[in-house]
C-alpha cells in the first residue's frame, strides 16, 4: 500500500456526486473468518531469533499470546486490525536456536509456510 501511495500524484483529487454521509461500521462487522480456509495453528519459521524484522508477524498476534521458550516458539490467536480471524498463529525462532537451516525446517514439517 505504501509502493502504491508513493506513486500517486500529489494534485490528483478525489470527487463524490453522491450527498450521502459516509457509515461507520463496527469491527465486528468487518469480521473476518479463516477458520473454513486456514489450518490452525499457521505455523511461520523464521530465519533468526524475534527481531525487528519480524514485527510484522508478531504484530498480527492477539493479547492471549504465550511463549514458549523450550520450543522457540509464541503462539496465540492470529488478528488483524483488531480482529480475532478463528484460527491461532505460531512464529517459531530460526537461526542457532534450530540449528539447521530453514528449508530443512520446512522439508520435514509439513505445517510450516
Amino acid at each position: 500500500m505504501a509502493a502504491l501511495a508513493a506513486c500517486s500524484d500529489p494534485s490528483d483529487t478525489v470527487t463524490s456526486d453522491s450527498t450521502t454521509q459516509p457509515t461507520e461500521t463496527s469491527a465486528a462487522t468487518n469480521a473476518i473468518d479463516l477458520r473454513d480456509a486456514c489450518f490452525s495453528p499457521i505455523v511461520v519459521q523464521t530465519d533468526w531469533y524475534p527481531q525487528a524484522e519480524h514485527g510484522g508477524i508478531y504484530e498480527l498476534l492477539g493479547s492471549d499470546y504465550v511463549v514458549d521458550a523450550t520450543r522457540g516458539a509464541t503462539t496465540g490467536s492470529l488478528v488483524f486490525q483488531g480482529v480475532d480471524t478463528g484460527v491461532d498463529l505460531e512464529i517459531r525462532a530460526g537461526g542457532p536456536f534450530i540449528e539447521s537451516p530453514v528449508v530443512t525446517e520446512m522439508f520435514l514439517d509439513g505445517g510450516i509456510m
